[in-house]
């Protein structure tokens, strides 16, 4: 039970519960899916996690967008507040469709930025590579 609680923020039962519903993470598309595809891209760009699957799903339910949930155009992302300096976790994170994440994105961190930083990673890939 508490392995449970830890890794998905609820009991044994809600879970099994929820899993008949939705489905577990073996089902492309279910929400536990999702979120686990979700944390870890977050992790492999090593941005901070903070939800549980709980609080990551109360998310989705509370905006209405779950049904239209992905990365092509007309879809809905989660997307950070503030962007790269936010964790995600419940008070850094709003629902918002593919093309309006990328507006805002661009706002707090424009084109000249984002050059700079994937220069300044390839130099570091650079240097790494002679030691």
């Amino acid at each position: 039970e508490a392995l449970c609680m830890k890794a998905w923020g609820m009991s044994m039962a809600d879970l099994a519960s929820h899993i008949k519903e939705y489905g577990d993470c073996s089902i492309v598309g279910s929400p536990m899916r999702r979120y686990k595809v979700q944390q870890g891209n977050a992790g492999a760009r090593g941005i901070e996690w903070n939800f549980t699957f709980v609080s990551w799903w109360k998310i989705w339910l509370e905006s209405g967008k779950w049904d239209k949930v992905g990365t092509r155009k007309g879809c809905y992302v989660m997307a950070r507040y503030g962007d790269m300096k936010t964790p995600y976790s419940p008070t850094d994170v709003y629902i918002c469709t593919v093309s309006q994440n990328s507006k805002d994105s661009f706002i707090v961190h424009p084109q000249s930025a984002r050059i700079a930083v994937r220069q300044e990673k390839k130099a570091r890939a650079a240097i790494s590579s002679f030691m």
